[in-house]
């Protein structure tokens, strides 16, 4: 797809490298668990490399800041971008142990210094983020709700999920709704969306 070819030009050859090696990983680990649907590995960059690096085109994290990636499952969106942002310190949870063990040994076989694995409820870390990531892990308002005690007032939100979101959007204060069809110019992706949430 050329939406994939797009997206990756702008990697740098040993971040490619990397996120190569991170799908022979993630393919390896998905044969003993399910960490992401089985189905999808025939289609594993667009599926979910490239919405997870679409986050890099709608914000810059700044160098020395911190990313919390909620429901990481098997590190996504968080591994590739911890893959393509090295000067950002990236903490990838998940309430379920046998994924982040599998993270885990990802993350020490890939190298990733910037990464931490943690297995607990994003309601217990009792750390704050500048930033936090996700892909639909629940309903947005139940999402945002266990996610308040790890949010700054300044924290920003990226969260990657379908259009279909009907009236979860009114009660919502500062969003911005980026369309990946828009991002990587390519109709395929029609149907995937990252809200961004922020306050001013």
């Amino acid at each position: 797809m050329d939406a994939v070819a797009r997206c990756l030009d702008i990697i740098a050859a040993d971040q490619m490298e990397k996120l190569c090696h991170y799908h022979l990983l993630i393919s390896e680990w998905n044969t003993k668990i399910n960490l992401i649907s089985r189905g999808d590995m025939d289609n594993f960059w667009t599926k979910h490399i490239v919405p997870s690096l679409c986050i890099n085109k709608v914000v810059q994290f700044v160098p020395g800041s911190s990313v919390i990636d909620v429901g990481t499952g098997g590190g996504l969106p968080g591994i590739p971008l911890a893959i393509t942002n090295g000067a950002v310190k990236f903490t990838l949870v998940d309430s379920i142990g046998k994924k982040t063990f599998a993270v885990d040994d990802m993350v020490k076989k890939l190298a990733l210094k910037n990464v931490t694995v943690k297995n607990l409820r994003v309601e217990g870390l009792g750390e704050k983020f500048d930033y936090v990531i996700a892909r639909a892990v629940s309903n947005l308002s139940t999402f945002l709700k266990n996610i308040g005690s790890v949010c700054k007032k300044e924290t920003r939100i990226f969260y990657i999920r379908g259009n279909d979101f009907g009236d979860e959007m009114k009660k919502l204060g500062n969003i911005r709704i980026h369309n990946m069809e828009k991002l990587l110019n390519d109709a395929n992706f029609t149907p995937k969306v990252i809200i961004e949430i922020y306050n001013e």
